[in-house]
Order: C-alpha cells, then structure tokens, then sequence
C-alpha cells in the first residue's frame, strides 16, 4: 500500500512530464502513445504492463522474425533481451529507452499493485517456457519495476544471466537488498545516458 501511495504521489508531480511524452510520440510516428502488454506477475497471474511506446506501431507486421521468443535457435538462452539498433525502435523510442522514461507508465501498475518498485521484471507469457525449473523461482515474488539486472548491466546481459538474478533476487529478497538497488539506481541511469 505504502508503494501505491508514493507511485501515485511521484505520477502526479510528473504529470506535466507524462502529458509531454505522450504529445512528443504522437507527433513523431502513427499509433498510441500508450503501450499495453500482458505480463505474468507474482504466481504466474497475468496482468497488463503499461509503458510508454518505443517501437513503430506496426513493428510485429514489419519485423516478425524478432518475435521468436524461443531459445531453442539461441544457444540454450544465450540471447540478449535487447539488441543494438532495432529496426522497431522510433527515433523518439531510442530517447526514451536511453533516459528509461518509457518505464514512467509503470507507476500506474504499482498504483494498481500489480507490482511494486523492486522485484523481478514482470516477463510477457511466450517467455516462460525459456525459464529452467530453479529459474522461475523468480515468479514466486511480487515483480518490480528495478531489479538486480538493472544495476548489474541490463540490456548487456544475456536471458539466462538475468534469469539468474531474478532467481537471487527472489531467494535473498530483503528490505536492505531492496534498498541497495535503489540506491544504485541514479548512477546505473546515468550511465545508460551518457552511452
């Protein structure tokens, strides 16, 4: 509950910024600036993910060979979550990935309490069979918004790598390792920008 009451209360102080976005991705492609997708929470429970939109509209039509979310071509989960220069990305899409405001929706599944600011990053539904038996410990805690990934690399760790800090994360789950993330939070971003 606590979670629910700052997501909201850091929603409305960033309204402005929010309203801002949404204008800036319509005017820079097609579609909504809205991204909604179903993601597997705490127990496997669906839920819809909200972000802001990232990739042309159309990009599953344009691109459906990168929406083989199987390992088996991929060297037993040796593959990364994401790749440099993707075709779907819009020029407004690389921005907002770089400074992570395309998260900024999130608040609002916190709000929701389909998920909190640390845990393991809820997952899309075609990706569990990717997951090994030990691996999808990571489902038996609430997912969240940060998680050790984020501050142990990210997008330049391969599924298995982050697949095995999700299973950490969800057997050593405390408030201070909670805490430890966040407070690494501000220079992990910073970073990400000045690349």
């Amino acid at each position: 509950m606590l979670e629910a009451i700052l997501a909201a209360i850091l929603l409305i102080t960033l309204l402005p910024l929010f309203l801002l976005i949404i204008l800036l991705i319509r005017l820079d492609s097609p579609g909504p600036a809205i991204f909604r997708q179903t993601r597997l929470g705490q127990d496997l429970r669906p839920f819809t993910f909200l972000k802001f939109r990232t990739m042309y509209h159309d990009a599953q039509q344009r691109f459906p060979e990168l929406y083989n979310y199987t390992t088996s071509t991929t060297a037993e989960g040796n593959f990364f979550f994401k790749q440099r220069n993707d075709p779907r990305v819009t020029r407004m899409g690389r921005w907002l990935r770089r400074t992570g405001l395309d998260e900024l929706p999130n608040l609002i599944n916190v709000i929701k309490c389909d998920c909190g600011f640390v845990g393991p990053r809820p997952d899309i539904p075609e990706m569990l069979s990717n997951y090994s038996a030990s691996q999808r410990i990571r489902f038996s805690v609430p997912p969240g918004l940060f998680c050790l990934a984020h501050i142990m690399g990210a997008s330049g760790l391969t599924f298995n790598e982050t697949a095995e800090l999700d299973a950490e994360y969800a057997l050593r789950r405390s408030l201070w390792l909670d805490l430890r993330i966040l407070a690494r939070l501000p220079t992990t971003i910073l970073k990400r920008e000045l690349h």
